[in-house]
Protein backbone atom coordinates (compact mmCIF):
# COMPACT_ATOMS: atom_id res chain seq x y z
CA UNK A 1 0.00 0.00 0.00
CA UNK A 2 3.19 2.68 0.15
CA UNK A 3 3.11 4.30 -2.69
CA UNK A 4 6.85 5.17 -2.78
CA UNK A 5 8.06 1.73 -2.51
CA UNK A 6 7.13 -1.71 -4.71
CA UNK A 7 5.50 -4.50 -2.23
CA UNK A 8 7.04 -7.88 -4.47
CA UNK A 9 5.43 -10.05 -1.96
CA UNK A 10 1.64 -8.60 -2.59
CA UNK A 11 2.74 -7.94 -6.20
CA UNK A 12 3.65 -12.21 -6.86
CA UNK A 13 0.26 -13.00 -5.14
CA UNK A 14 -1.72 -10.52 -7.20
CA UNK A 15 -0.27 -11.90 -10.32
CA UNK A 16 -0.90 -15.83 -9.27
CA UNK A 17 -4.46 -14.87 -8.34
CA UNK A 18 -5.10 -13.43 -11.65
CA UNK A 19 -3.02 -16.26 -13.58
CA UNK A 20 -5.55 -18.87 -11.65
CA UNK A 21 -8.45 -16.78 -12.88
CA UNK A 22 -7.50 -16.58 -16.58
CA UNK A 23 -6.41 -20.17 -16.73
CA UNK A 24 -9.86 -21.41 -15.24
CA UNK A 25 -11.96 -18.86 -17.17
CA UNK A 26 -10.37 -19.40 -20.78
CA UNK A 27 -10.60 -23.42 -20.08
CA UNK A 28 -7.25 -25.10 -19.85
CA UNK A 29 -7.87 -26.91 -16.76
CA UNK A 30 -11.83 -27.02 -16.28
CA UNK A 31 -11.27 -30.03 -14.56
CA UNK A 32 -9.02 -28.93 -12.13
CA UNK A 33 -10.24 -25.64 -11.72
CA UNK A 34 -11.20 -25.70 -7.43
CA UNK A 35 -8.21 -27.13 -7.09
CA UNK A 36 -5.96 -24.05 -9.02
CA UNK A 37 -8.63 -21.14 -7.27
CA UNK A 38 -8.55 -23.00 -3.99
CA UNK A 39 -4.60 -23.40 -4.27
CA UNK A 40 -4.61 -19.69 -5.69
CA UNK A 41 -6.63 -18.05 -2.86
CA UNK A 42 -4.05 -20.07 -0.30
CA UNK A 43 -0.77 -18.47 -2.22
CA UNK A 44 -2.65 -15.10 -2.16
CA UNK A 45 -3.28 -15.15 1.47
CA UNK A 46 0.39 -16.68 2.17
CA UNK A 47 2.35 -13.86 0.14
CA UNK A 48 0.19 -11.23 2.05
CA UNK A 49 1.37 -12.65 5.38
CA UNK A 50 4.52 -13.03 4.41
CA UNK A 51 4.60 -9.22 3.35
CA UNK A 52 2.65 -8.42 6.42
CA UNK A 53 4.77 -9.49 8.86
CA UNK A 54 7.80 -7.97 7.06
CA UNK A 55 5.96 -4.76 6.85
CA UNK A 56 3.12 -4.62 8.45
CA UNK A 57 -0.48 -4.23 6.92
CA UNK A 58 -3.12 -1.23 6.37
CA UNK A 59 -6.86 -1.62 6.61
CA UNK A 60 -7.14 -1.26 2.77
CA UNK A 61 -4.47 -4.03 1.65
CA UNK A 62 -7.00 -6.34 3.85
CA UNK A 63 -9.78 -5.06 2.20
CA UNK A 64 -7.90 -5.78 -1.35
CA UNK A 65 -7.20 -9.05 -0.08
CA UNK A 66 -10.59 -10.36 1.49
CA UNK A 67 -12.08 -9.52 -2.43
CA UNK A 68 -9.60 -11.19 -4.11
CA UNK A 69 -9.60 -14.36 -2.22
CA UNK A 70 -13.81 -14.26 -1.85
CA UNK A 71 -13.85 -13.66 -5.63
CA UNK A 72 -11.30 -16.68 -6.15
CA UNK A 73 -13.48 -18.96 -3.72
CA UNK A 74 -16.38 -18.20 -5.40
CA UNK A 75 -15.23 -19.02 -8.95
CA UNK A 76 -13.72 -22.25 -7.18
CA UNK A 77 -17.67 -22.89 -6.37
CA UNK A 78 -19.09 -22.80 -9.31
CA UNK A 79 -20.37 -26.32 -10.03
CA UNK A 80 -20.93 -27.73 -13.50
CA UNK A 81 -25.02 -27.65 -14.75
CA UNK A 82 -25.50 -31.12 -14.59
CA UNK A 83 -24.98 -31.55 -10.78
CA UNK A 84 -28.22 -31.59 -9.14
CA UNK A 85 -27.26 -31.56 -5.76
CA UNK A 86 -25.52 -28.23 -4.22
CA UNK A 87 -23.02 -29.30 -1.48
CA UNK A 88 -22.18 -27.31 1.58
CA UNK A 89 -18.65 -26.40 0.59
CA UNK A 90 -20.31 -24.29 -3.02
CA UNK A 91 -22.23 -22.18 -0.94
CA UNK A 92 -21.47 -18.50 -0.67
CA UNK A 93 -21.00 -18.26 3.38
CA UNK A 94 -18.48 -21.30 3.06
CA UNK A 95 -16.12 -19.06 0.91
CA UNK A 96 -16.76 -16.17 2.86
CA UNK A 97 -15.67 -17.69 6.31
CA UNK A 98 -12.73 -18.86 4.58
CA UNK A 99 -12.11 -15.61 3.55
CA UNK A 100 -12.49 -13.88 6.88
CA UNK A 101 -10.08 -16.48 7.88
CA UNK A 102 -7.56 -15.83 5.61
CA UNK A 103 -7.60 -11.85 6.31
CA UNK A 104 -8.05 -13.20 10.33
CA UNK A 105 -4.31 -15.30 9.09
CA UNK A 106 -2.93 -12.08 7.34
CA UNK A 107 -3.72 -9.97 10.25
CA UNK A 108 -2.08 -12.34 12.88
CA UNK A 109 1.01 -12.50 10.66
CA UNK A 110 2.11 -8.71 10.85
CA UNK A 111 1.13 -5.47 12.58
CA UNK A 112 -0.59 -2.73 11.74
CA UNK A 113 1.37 0.90 10.06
Amino acid sequence: MAVDRVEPLRVTGNIVGIAAALIVLVGVARAYAPYILGLAAAIVVGLNTAESFRDGYMPPMLVFVGVSVFLLLRLAQVKPVEAAAVRVYQRWWVALAATLIGVAIVILGGQST
